[in-house]
């Protein structure tokens, strides 16, 4: 029998929250034993892939929360989903709400961070949320423990990565686009309130008045209110620190990168970290609290450290050529048998079935 599968969400923007949820859809559409359904409430598309994917996918055009409650009902009723996975904490209120109404299997797929609820969303959550879902997914550990999910409900099933989409060779991708010193810093962040970008540029300060051989890269979409920040590093403004911007070719860009940066406040498993990784990229963070640890070995295929730490690690690794190789081959090998495409999407199905 095929089961029907009903994603939640509002929007596809550029942030790795969407880029997981990708590549699940990616993986289990290649399975003929699911019928897979995507709802969206906004129509941004910073992911057009995901219009070429087997599934369906419907929009809705409320825009007060009782005009989008009426609407996930018209939804569930019309197709009858064994499973609703929300993705987001919005949609996973609203599947709580009408799980009462339905015979759906509830699965609360939101947290991807670990800055944990806000006083008002904590209640909501317990009452709500927490009582009403089968399973409680976070993609790190250490996100269930900051949301104080019940732990009899509570999953870790972290990110994957479809090794297809790594590139065999050096592109020259970046060196197409004006970027043509030796070595190449990559921060592959948006540039948001939950980045650290102004250390990151202070960081790229310090080492292009040191050296000429190396370029400071950012790569995500930049929100409008850090504008006035980026403003002197976007247009080729900048000879050595280039504001990218976000991309859809991100995997042929960071594979000619030699060392990424991820200046960050707290993170869950972080898609940068595993994309730069996969790809060879060694990465320094200094998410001390946060999920990288259940990612980056430290010392063996990447550096976490405290924002004072970071100019030496980086100094460290760009100087010692022998010690970056084996970091990008640790690295790689990590990703590929840790965090598969083919492992999360076997994980899921376990829990679907």
């Amino acid at each position: 029998m095929i089961m029907k599968i009903l994603y939640l969400t509002e929007e596809f923007t550029g942030g790795g929250k969407e880029r997981r949820l990708v590549e699940l859809l990616r993986g289990l559409s290649r399975n003929s034993e699911f019928e897979l359904h995507l709802v969206l409430t906004k129509t941004n598309a910073d992911y057009p892939e995901v219009n070429q994917l087997p599934i369906t996918i419907h929009h809705l055009n409320g825009f007060s929360n009782v005009a989008l409650l009426r609407q996930y009902y018209l939804i569930l009723k019309k197709i009858q989903p064994e499973v609703v996975h929300t993705w987001s904490i919005k949609t996973s209120f609203y599947a709580s709400i009408l799980k009462p109404l339905f015979k759906f299997k509830f699965i609360a797929g939101f947290i991807g961070d670990t800055f944990g609820f806000s006083k008002i969303n904590s209640i909501l959550a317990k009452q709500l949320i927490f009582k009403k879902a089968d399973h409680v997914v976070s993609n790190s550990q250490v996100g269930l423990e900051k949301y104080k999910v019940p732990k009899y409900k509570g999953k870790v099933i972290y990110n994957g990565f479809d090794p297809l989409r790594i590139s065999k060779n050096k592109t020259n991708k970046l060196e197409s686009i004006g970027i043509k010193t030796p070595l190449k810093v990559v921060m592959l962040a948006n540039v948001s309130p939950y980045k650290k970008y102004q250390l990151f540029i202070e960081i790229a300060e310090h080492f292009i008045q040191l050296r000429d051989d190396i370029t400071f890269i950012s790569i995500g979409k930049i929100h409008p209110e850090f504008k006035e920040l980026t403003n002197p590093y976007i247009e080729n403004r900048h000879p050595k620190i280039k504001f990218l911007g976000f991309r859809n070719d991100v995997n042929e860009l960071i594979k000619d990168c030699d060392l990424g940066l991820l200046c960050t406040y707290t993170e869950g498993i972080s898609n940068a970290i595993m994309e730069l990784m996969a790809n060879g990229v060694p990465v320094i963070t200094n998410d001390l609290e946060g999920g990288s640890r259940e990612i980056i070995s430290n010392n063996t295929d990447g550096f976490i450290c405290n924002d004072q730490e970071i100019i030496d690690k980086v100094q460290e690794l760009i100087n010692n050529t022998y010690l970056r190789s084996e970091f990008s081959k640790n690295a790689s090998i990590k990703i590929i048998n840790k965090m598969s495409l083919s492992k999360m999407v076997s994980q899921y199905k376990h829990i679907y079935n």
